[in-house]
């Protein structure tokens, strides 16, 4: 199932308590001890873009009136699913820390798998801190794939990948990653990496590429080791024949 980043008032998205992409009900912080009572069933109080301030006037969800008017910067949401909590401070994702970042290859290097898993972590606070982890990864990834052949420069890396035949549509993915986690690193400029759903995206890239190379690989060895010795001797003798 696809992921959706968690949003203020959006009505549907993946759960960072349950992983599950759900309707999300929407309430001020002040109502939190209400909102299981909302007579609103469709879960959502808001447009996108709207301000608490705004969902204050226009939702239909019971409020307890409080003195103190710093709380109307907060919302909550429930999942419908699991029943558990976001609390928001205007647009920021207050708690859980979490996102939905898929887990990592099984089939990924170990320690590619690492800096993958300080990525996730750091996503929440600081999509361009993930992407320039994730630029890291891409290099320690290429390292593993082409050994010794390997220059440590993601830009060469690449190439040579490229002039062995590898498909352009990997090429274009690592590209991607390289470009992203390099400007990330650049004070000032202004890349995808901010937006949290094109910095979701870079992870899902890194786990495309070791599909590509290591779990494709580790299948296709399995598959053939499946078939009975008697076969496979009798093809490799055609083919020497």
């Amino acid at each position: 199932m696809r992921t959706v980043s968690p949003e203020p008032l959006r009505r549907s998205f993946t759960c960072p308590h349950c992983d599950t992409t759900a309707v999300h009900k929407w309430a001020n912080f002040d109502s939190v001890l209400e909102i299981k009572d909302n007579p609103d069933d469709s879960g959502y109080v808001g447009e996108l873009g709207a301000s608490w301030s705004d969902m204050n006037h226009r939702s239909s969800c019971p409020r307890i009136f409080v003195q103190y008017d710093g709380l109307r910067d907060w919302g909550v949401s429930e999942c419908t699913n699991c029943h558990g909590l976001t609390i928001w401070h205007n647009d920021s994702l207050v708690y859980p820390e979490a996102c939905p970042v898929e887990e990592a290859n099984e089939d990924m290097p170990q320690e590619v798998r690492s800096i993958y898993g300080e990525a996730s972590q750091v996503f929440t606070r600081s999509p361009r801190a993930s992407a320039a982890l994730l630029r890291l990864a891409l290099q320690m990834l290429l390292q593993e794939i082409l050994g010794s052949e390997s220059s440590g420069r993601i830009f060469n890396d690449i190439g040579l990948l490229r002039d062995r035949g590898v498909r352009p549509q990997i090429i274009k993915v690592m590209d991607v990653l390289r470009y992203n986690g390099n400007e990330s690193v650049h004070p000032g400029e202004i890349n995808l990496a901010d937006n949290r759903d094109d910095a979701l995206l870079l992870f899902t890239i890194l786990n495309m590429i070791a599909e590509e190379f290591f779990t494709m690989d580790a299948r296709l060895d399995e598959l053939y080791q499946r078939i009975p010795e008697r076969k496979r001797v009798e093809v490799d003798q055609k083919r020497l024949g």
